[in-house]
């Protein structure tokens, strides 16, 4: 068992972002002739798909999920993200649209910062090019500067309490061959600090328990920083279900079914680009965030989500799944090995399962397999006495015996 080689792909800012964008410029391709509203995916884009993953949903733009994004170890996107600053503050007097830079490999919150004014980005500017100047000297000693992306902040984020949150979910990969992808609810995680959007904390800003720790105030709010599902979803149906006009249990329905919508088409953007081989799993730590209108965002994915549980909801989060993902992945396996049939699984508990490649086909159970053999054999048989009448040859042909057919229909 080994996690997937090559999840850069996905669990990178910039691998997943690539990838996406690489995906929607297909289904632009496909969908170009059948009209605007017609950008629906292939069969096996599953919504909320049942066992045989045969539900179908359109493509999302990215915009829809993601905020504007740009890639700062790439000139032209570079230089167009500086240019497009530029041209705002030559025709506008309005307030500079806040920015979040953050380092494409890393986690929990290290390395962002916030880009607030004109004279942020400037400086930042003027820190690419001393990193770009010096750049000759690290490709002498093998060590590349950290790839940063500058993503939109969102402004007008949803608050519980009056603080800022986002939602960790989780992807598990399961299996790569054959691909086995299930979806599981995390948690909610709040910040200690009021949200201010002109605070320069960034414990205001992140979420991200690694940055909450260093905030003077999370001994005793560390309880309060970490929220459950069903916490979350009451809070939602009292506080903005009759206001907003939302349906009861958003949260639990609407809102995971956007997840999952999200998360699906996210693993189909990398999926021929994942090394396969039995064995090859992963459990990736998804973020969400919703603002005040309700539309959900993506904000990263990462490998090796931390595990820590240092309050009450982590530990009846962290465990459960820790356990079924090891349970699922190992009986998948297992049953792979043994050419079992891998459906129903009696490990499969709070994960969700979002595609299953091997329907259609399924292992095919030992009836179905009898049956397919016997029809397979009487038309052999009808074949074969066909060819001996015309040859008068009482010769066998292959794949005779049940056991050499039943390799045939194994592959």
């Amino acid at each position: 068992m080994y996690q997937i080689p090559n999840d850069a792909v996905l669990t990178t800012k910039i691998g997943l972002l690539g990838s996406l964008r690489e995906y929607e410029g297909v289904s632009d391709k496909i969908s170009r002739g059948r009209g605007p509203r017609s950008r629906v995916v292939s069969v096996e884009t599953p919504a909320c798909p049942d066992q045989r993953g045969h539900h179908t949903l359109r493509t999302l733009k990215m915009e829809e999920f993601i905020p504007a994004t740009f890639r700062m170890d790439l000139r032209t996107e570079r230089e167009a993200f500086f240019a497009s600053q530029e041209i705002k503050t030559a025709v506008s007097n309005t307030e500079t649209q806040m920015w979040i830079c953050k380092p494409s490999g890393l986690n929990q919150g290290r390395g962002i910062f916030l880009l607030k004014s004109q004279e942020d980005i400037r400086a930042f500017r003027l820190k690419l090019q001393n990193m770009e100047g010096s750049q000759a000297g690290r490709r002498a000693l093998q060590r590349q500067p950290q790839p940063y992306i500058v993503q939109q902040y969102i402004q007008n984020p949803l608050l519980l309490k009056g603080k800022k949150f986002d939602v960790r979910s989780y992807l598990l990969i399961a299996c790569t061959s054959p691909f086995m992808v299930f979806f599981r609810h995390g948690y909610v995680r709040l910040t200690c600090n009021l949200y201010d959007s002109s605070s320069n904390d960034p414990s205001t800003h992140l979420t991200n328990q690694y940055v909450q720790k260093k905030n003077p105030l999370y001994s005793q709010l560390k309880e309060d920083t970490v929220w459950s599902m069903e916490s979350f979803n009451t809070y939602v149906n009292n506080k903005f279900r009759v206001a907003k006009g939302l349906p009861w249990d958003w949260v639990l329905g609407t809102f995971t079914k956007r997840m999952q919508q999200i998360l699906t088409q996210c693993f189909f953007a990398v999926k021929s680009k994942l090394d396969r081989r039995l064995g090859f799993f992963d459990l990736i730590g998804c973020d969400f965030m919703v603002d005040t209108d309700f539309k959900v965002w993506l904000l990263e994915m990462n490998c090796n989500p931390a595990l820590h549980t240092n309050c009450e909801v982590l530990k009846e989060v962290i465990p459960s799944t820790l356990v079924e993902t090891l349970d699922l992945t190992l009986e998948i396996f297992n049953k792979c090995r043994l050419r079992q049939r891998i459906l129903p699984l009696a490990n499969q508990r709070e994960f969700a399962l979002l595609y299953n490649e091997l329907y259609p086909p399924d292992l095919v159970p030992a009836s179905r397999r009898s049956n397919a053999f016997n029809a397979k054999r009487n038309i052999k048989n009808k074949n074969t006495k066909l060819r001996r009448s015309k040859s008068g040859s009482s010769k066998r042909t292959p794949l005779e015996s049940p056991e050499e057919a039943d390799v045939m229909l194994w592959h």
